[in-house]
C-alpha cells in the first residue's frame, strides 16, 4: 500500500489557473468565449502583449489569453521552455536556426522569427548546445 501524505497549501496564482503540477503535460487556457486544454508539446512560442499573452501553435491559430508571459514561463521553464527576450517564450522543440541578421533571432518551424535578446544570448547559445549535438567540419 502506498502512503502518500498531501499537505495543503493556500492556492496560488498557478492553481487557481488549473495549471497541473511538474511532470504534467496539460494545461488549461481560459479564452474570451472557452476553455482550452492544451499541451506543452504543442506549443511553439508564446509572445507576451502587456498583460496578455499569444499562445502560437504549428497546426491551428494562436490563442490570446489574459495571462502573463511570466506567469507562463514560472510552469513551462520547468518542462524545457526557453525564455529568449522579455517578450518571448519558445518551445526549442521547434527550433530550426539560430541566426545574425541585425543581432540575433530564433527562427520557428512555424515560420515565425523571434528577437533574441543581448541579454539572453549568451544563456541562448549555452541551451542549445546542451540540447543539441554540434556537427562541425
Amino acid at each position: 500500500m502506498n502512503n502518500k501524505v498531501l499537505q495543503l497549501q493556500p492556492k496560488s496564482q498557478l492553481q487557481k489557473l488549473h495549471i497541473p503540477f511538474a511532470g504534467e503535460k496539460k494545461f488549461i487556457v481560459s479564452s474570451s468565449n472557452c476553455h482550452e486544454i492544451i499541451s506543452n508539446n504543442d506549443v511553439v512560442y508564446i509572445s507576451s502583449d502587456s498583460n496578455y499573452s499569444h499562445i502560437y501553435f504549428l497546426n491551428r491559430k494562436p490563442i490570446l489569453c489574459s495571462k502573463t508571459l511570466k506567469l507562463f514561463a514560472t510552469f513551462l521553464e520547468p518542462l524545457g521552455f526557453w525564455r529568449i527576450h522579455q517578450k518571448y517564450l519558445v518551445n526549442p522543440d521547434f527550433l530550426l536556426r539560430l541566426a545574425y541578421s541585425d543581432g540575433m533571432y530564433a527562427e520557428m518551424k512555424c515560420g515565425a522569427k523571434l528577437n533574441v535578446s543581448r541579454a539572453k544570448r549568451k544563456q541562448t547559445m549555452q541551451k542549445l548546445f546542451e540540447k543539441f549535438t554540434l556537427v562541425d567540419s
